[in-house]
This record gives structure tokens, C-alpha cells and sequence, in this order.
């Protein structure tokens, strides 16, 4: 089928893979379901109609604090277990040219469509899109069977697995108008469609270079076309993934970055493909590591190696056992270091982003005991939990007001 033909004719009641049952999907984090209805004046992205001279302000739409209380505190979803991948966000995938991150992409919507792993990592199951603007259908075809046979997956049971194969053709969702913004083209408010008819977990823009008309190093378009695509995300309750390359300053800084900051910026989650430094390494090998997550911990990076038409990971699981009286381990050694550091006068905070984070300190101190970050983290919130460690303000209301982890016992 043509790719002009593909977004008109999607059918709007796609079964689910084998069982007959519905897609289990991520909701709108208040427990009901989504429901979509496009409007004339609704299929920009994030981006409002343009205000039109003389007409009226209107002010900002704003909800009270106080509507939090009384209710159970929502958690952050992911579609993966290992937290890659937050729920209505867009994910940016960069990696050099051939590393191989259309292939990990489709690896990923045939795990959720075929309710199966990913590199061995839970995924949600349900829907996938994939808009492929750099391989035709014939490459497709070929990536796909070799996933599937290395994989012992049937394709016949993949009906929910979507592709738009636009090689070769303009796939440009939004272009800079002549005052240097962005503007959505047809394609956009088509894909809009196509998402409101599929219902995917998962979307995969291959490649930003093709879907994006603006200007790359311009810190407001990429912010922008960002919001854009999370306007989608959160409308259509999926997760975006956006695969790019990085600049040759990112490529030889190790980052993986492209243009402007705005692209790292703006994502909520930003993962990095590239192959391992070592001149001796495997050219089969490849590295999958978490440069930016906003909900999750960034950890140790993932290894991978290509082997029968697609990646499998080559970490070695933990033992069976291995974990024992870990947790407790780990617990211990936070409160030492951070009593240790509280008796030099160290302050630390609970925000991620922090410089004074505990997990990111301690994971970088000599007594760490084999802990590493992401064992701190769970500590962390377990020892608060369990009322051993606290968040306090200390000069509320004033130009000094500033949030602090403390030992509960042991500072009021």
C-alpha cells in the first residue's frame, strides 16, 4: 500500500494481539479510560490557536493545592520496567548513524504488541506506531521477519503493529514560517488522526531529521517541536519515542547530543546507543545507557550485543539469592554516610537534580561499600518509609526557604 493511502484507511476497531482481550492501557492517571475527540481548532500539539487582535485575554486555566488533599498520591508510569520510557512523554533515542537504533525501536513495539520482553525488560502491552522515514516497506519487511524468527515470534499475531513507511517522501510535521516559528503541516493533523483510529502504547518518529522542517540549533523551535509531540503524548495517553543522531561534538564528548540543549532540554527522558570505545571491542557490540531521566534513576548503562537480526542484552542476571540482606546493607550504609556527612555540616535535598542528592554522593564515595546509586535510591525511600529519614523547611517563606533531607531522630 502507498504511504498517502496508509493514514487514510486505518481502521478504527483494531484487535488486540491473539487473546481477544483489550489493550491494556496506561490511562490518563486518574483511573479512567481515554477517550478522544479532534476538534477543528485541537491538533497543534500543545500549541493554542493564535490569538487574534482585539480579542479578549483570558486567564491562565489554574487549580488549587488544596485539591491534592485527601487523595491517593499518583505514581509516574512507565512503559518499561527498567523506567527508560515515562508515560505521555516524548523519549529522545540518539545514536550514530548505523549503531542501530531503528532496529532497538522496532524490537521494542513488537515486545509490546506481542506481549513479550524487551532486552529482557517488562513492557506494557498493546498498540504500536511506527512512522519510518528513512527504510521503505521492503526494509521493514526484512527487519521485522528476522525479529520475529530470532525472537520465536509470529508476525501473523502482530495486527496491532502499525507501520507508515514514508521513505523517500516529505515527512515533515512541522515546518519555521517566516517569523521564525513553527508551524504543523497536514502530515501532523493526519498522524493526529491516525493516533486517535490506532490507540498505540508506543510511537516511533524515525528520524528527527526528516520530521523536523525548523531550524535544529534553535533552542526555541526545539523546545517548541517537543511540546508539540507531548501534546500528542499526553492527548493520546502514549509514549513518543523520537530516534536522532548526535552532532560530532556530541559524538566525541560521549553525550550523544545534536544542536541546540534544547532537544536534551525538553524530553523527560533521553537515551544514548553508541558503540564502546575500545579499539578491540566487537563490532557487534553496543551500549544502551540513560543520559537524562526526570522520573527515574539513570544507572548503570545496558550492554547489548546484535546477534540473528536484532539485540539481546549480555548483562548477567544476579543470582538467584544474590540480594539477600542487600536492602538492609544498603540502608545501613546511607544512614552512616549521611550521619558521617551531617556531623561535617553537609545538607542534602531530595530533589533528582540536586548536587546534594545522597544517592548521587554517596554513590561517589570511597565507604560506599559496593552500593551503587540506584540500590541508595531505593534505600532512600525505604528509610523514609519507614520514618528514619525525613523533608523539612527550614526558612519558610523567606528568600532562604529550602527543602532538606534529615535523620528524623535525630533532627526533629
Amino acid at each position: 500500500m502507498a504511504a498517502d493511502e496508509f493514514w487514510a484507511t486505518i481502521p478504527t476497531d483494531l484487535p488486540d494481539v491473539g487473546s481477544g482481550e483489550q489493550p491494556q492501557r496506561l490511562g490518563n492517571g486518574d483511573g479512567s479510560k481515554a477517550g478522544f475527540t479532534l476538534k477543528p481548532d485541537d491538533r497543534r500539539g500543545d500549541q493554542p490557536p493564535p490569538q487574534e487582535e482585539g480579542q479578549p485575554l483570558e486567564p491562565l486555566e489554574i487549580f488549587s493545592i488544596a485539591d491534592f488533599a485527601g487523595k491517593p498520591v499518583p505514581e509516574q508510569e512507565f512503559l518499561d520496567a527498567r523506567h527508560m520510557f515515562p508515560a505521555r512523554n516524548v523519549t529522545l533515542l540518539q545514536g550514530d548513524g548505523g549503531t542501530g537504533k531503528s532496529l532497538l525501536a522496532m524490537q521494542l513495539c513488537m515486545a509490546v504488541v506481542s506481549r513479550s520482553t524487551w532486552l529482557g525488560i517488562s513492557v506494557r502491552h498493546g498498540g504500536a506506531l511506527y512512522v519510518s522515514a528513512e527504510d521503505d516497506k521492503t526494509q521493514n519487511h526484512i527487519r521485522a521477519a528476522e525479529i520475529a524468527q530470532a525472537e520465536g515470534l509470529d508476525l501473523a499475531s502482530m495486527s496491532s503493529f502499525r507501520i507508515a513507511c514514508l521513505a523517500g517522501k516529505d515527512a515533515t510535521l512541522a515546518t519555521e514560517d517566516r517569523k521564525g516559528r513553527l508551524s504543523v503541516t497536514s502530515l501532523f493533523k493526519r498522524l493526529e488522526l491516525t493516533l486517535a483510529n490506532v490507540k498505540p502504547q508506543i510511537v516511533v518518529l524515525d528520524n528527527l531529521a526528516d520530521v523536523f522542517g525548523g531550524n535544529e540549533i534553535s533552542r526555541s523551535q526545539a523546545k517548541q517541536f517537543i511540546g508539540m509531540l507531548r501534546g500528542l503524548a499526553i492527548r493520546f495517553d502514549c509514549c513518543i519515542l523520537l530516534l536522532g543522531h548526535p552532532s560530532l561534538t556530541g559524538l566525541n564528548s560521549g553525550s550523544g547530543t545534536s544542536g541546540s540543549t534544547g532537544w536534551s532540554n525538553s524530553v523527560r527522558s533521553r537515551l544514548y546507543l553508541y558503540k564502546p570505545t575500545d579499539e578491540n571491542a566487537d563490532e557487534k557490540v553496543r551500549a544502551l545507557e540513560i543520559m537524562k531521566s526526570n522520573y527515574g534513576p539513570r544507572g548503570d548503562p545496558t550492554n547489548l550485543k546484535w546477534d540473528m537480526g536484532r539485540f539481546i542484552c549480555t548483562d548477567k542476571p544476579e543470582r538467584a539469592g544474590a540480594d539477600i540482606g542487600k536492602a538492609d546493607r544498603a540502608q545501613r550504609v546511607f544512614m552512616k554516610l549521611m550521619r558521617a556527612g551531617l556531623e561535617h555540616g553537609q545538607t542534602y535535598s531530595p530533589s533528582i537534580s540536586a548536587r546534594t542528592y545522597p544517592p548521587s554522593q554517596f554513590a561517589a564515595s570511597n565507604e560506599r561499600e559496593g552500593i551503587n546509586k540506584r540500590e541508595f535510591e531505593r534505600a532512600m525511600h525505604l528509610l523514609q518509609d519507614k520514618g528514619d529519614i525525613k523533608t523539612v523547611v527550614r526558612h519558610p517563606g523567606t528568600s532562604r526557604e529550602k527543602t532538606l533531607l534529615v535523620i528524623a531522630n535525630e533532627n526533629g
